[in-house]
């Protein structure tokens, strides 16, 4: 999941997370003039709720290049990565390149996602719309066959839904950014009772496979 944590200066940064199998969670967090996401405004608010972890865990939380972060880690060591990285639309902390060249970089984070990821691990990669010249060309589907290349396994389409952003005026605004839900393998940790929704039909049998 996408945490944030707040700097002396009060700007927010949005980490990637990572869950080893020791029950460690380590988060990178990216820098607003580095490779990954990170918010650009500043807030004075008191700043987002913080929940602790159980004290059977351990946070440790490192500012770099993902790259730099994650090439020294030990291979299938985690159960779990979710990150957001950059959409190539040029904010301040990317530098734009052409969709090949994005895609380029994009697969090398993959690989060494895949390399880090135990057998029974998921990598969820939540992503947007790269814009060019007022076409959208959406970045999921851009990377989906980089991920069949590695050969994971696309679980879940999961889109997230929301009401801010900018207002478009030759096409209808995007209020939407996908989250690609992959597997390394058939065997993956799936627990559905803490999302459920209670059913709109109660008693009908009809099974999702």
């Amino acid at each position: 999941m996408k945490t944030r944590m707040r700097s002396s200066g009060q700007a927010l940064y949005q980490a990637d997370l990572l869950a080893p199998s020791d029950g460690t969670f380590i988060g990178r967090a990216a820098r607003q003039h580095g490779t990954g996401p990170a918010a650009s405004e500043s807030r004075s608010d008191p700043g987002p709720v913080v929940k602790r972890l159980q004290t059977d865990h351990a946070a440790i939380m490192d500012c770099r290049d993902n790259l730099a972060f994650m090439q020294p880690l030990l291979s299938e060591s985690m159960n779990l990565i979710v990150t957001s990285p950059p959409y190539n639309i040029g904010k301040s902390y990317e530098n734009r390149s052409t969709l090949a060249d994005y895609v380029k970089a994009q697969t090398q984070v993959i690989s060494e996602c895949v390399r880090l990821l135990s057998p029974s691990g998921s990598l969820c990669w939540q992503t947007g719309n790269h814009v060019s010249r007022g076409e959208i060309f959406p970045l999921d589907m851009v990377l989906y066959p980089v991920f069949q290349e590695f050969g994971l396994k696309l679980r879940n389409r999961i889109i997230w839904h929301f009401e801010h952003g900018l207002h478009c005026t030759k096409r209808l605004s995007g209020r939407y950014e996908t989250i690609l839900w992959l597997t390394k393998s058939d065997d993956y940790t799936f627990i559905l009772d803490p999302i459920r929704v209670p059913s709109k039909y109660p008693g009908k049998k009809h099974r999702c496979v």
